[in-house]
């Protein structure tokens, strides 16, 4: 017999519609995001097993008495969601927490989809999670290195223009502390700018040490600080000015020059850190003057 007279076997066909149940188990426990059905009240009914892992979940049992308001770390935001079902059918992407079993709390995306009885009552919502938690985090750190000075490791003007908004309020008090060093420039002409650089680290360390936990210290450029401070009364500002007045020979890396402001009633960031700088440029000339008097 010749290999032409054998048999010829067809190869075996594979259902590829999504409308089989098998090959959408299979590609339900494939993919990445987490796929549940919830009932109405919150309770997680079935799940793939990329939903159980974000869960902290072996199996859907242990899941059990954990949805609901056990699920979602906000309850409001969860039933914005459900709202936003109800109203349209479904919603993609929507931004939510949740708690997972041991405690920790992951950032999703959740597209939500309610399944309808005949007379239009939600019968089961069907939700798909993708995991951003990571990415939150990322954007995140990006985003204080943003507002962050890289030398100091205080904040820099662009922090001070994105809390504008909040420093402007009407019913903001604060006062600003306006700091220089002095010798900068000496110790960069002598002993070079990593010299001069390790002394604005220090003197921003020296500040940290002795300011409260809420204070803001900003490095607005090259040797000149600022103290962002909420207080309620101008007194405020001359005791905290001279608590590091007094700390500053022992501590500070070198000698520095200190004025500061109260803000006054609408006034804005740019005009409360000029007046700032503008009583240190005046109690730096009446020393002058008195140590001319002096002499």
């Amino acid at each position: 017999m010749s290999d032409h007279d054998e048999e010829t076997v067809e190869p075996e066909q594979l259902q590829v519609s999504l409308e089989d149940p098998s090959t959408l188990r299979t590609l339900l426990e494939a993919i990445s995001e987490g796929t549940y059905v919830a009932s109405p009240d919150g309770r997680i009914l079935d799940a793939n097993p990329a939903f159980l892992q974000m869960m902290g979940a072996g199996s859907i049992e242990d899941l059990e008495g954990h949805g609901g308001e056990k699920l979602w770390v906000s309850p409001p935001r969860r039933a914005e969601l459900e709202e936003l079902v109800a109203e349209r059918g479904s919603v993609h992407e929507f931004e939510i927490e949740a708690r997972r079993l041991d405690g920790s709390v992951i950032t999703v995306l959740e597209t939500c989809h309610a399944q309808r009885s005949s007379t239009g009552e939600i019968q089961a919502y069907y939700g798909v999670l993708l995991d951003i938690t990571k990415r939150k985090s990322w954007q995140e750190q990006l985003a204080e290195l943003n507002v962050r000075d890289p030398l100091t490791g205080c904040y820099n003007q662009r922090y001070v223009e994105n809390q504008r908004h909040e420093l402007e309020r009407p019913s903001c008090f604060w006062g600003c502390l306006f700091f220089d060093l002095e010798g900068l420039k000496t110790v960069n002409e002598q002993f070079g700018q990593e010299e001069g650089d390790r002394v604005l680290q220090r003197f921003a360390h020296f500040v940290i040490r002795h300011k409260r936990a809420e204070d803001v210290l900003v490095r607005l450029g090259g040797d000149e600080f600022a103290l962002l401070v909420e207080v309620r009364t101008p007194d405020n500002m001359k005791i905290i000015a001279q608590r590091l007045l007094d700390h500053g020979p022992q501590q500070a890396p070198l000698a520095f020059g200190v004025g500061y402001a109260y803000r006054r009633p609408g006034e804005k960031v740019e005009q409360i850190l000029a007046r700032a700088k503008e009583d240190l440029q005046d109690a730096r000339g009446a020393d002058e003057l008195r140590d001319r008097r002096n002499t």
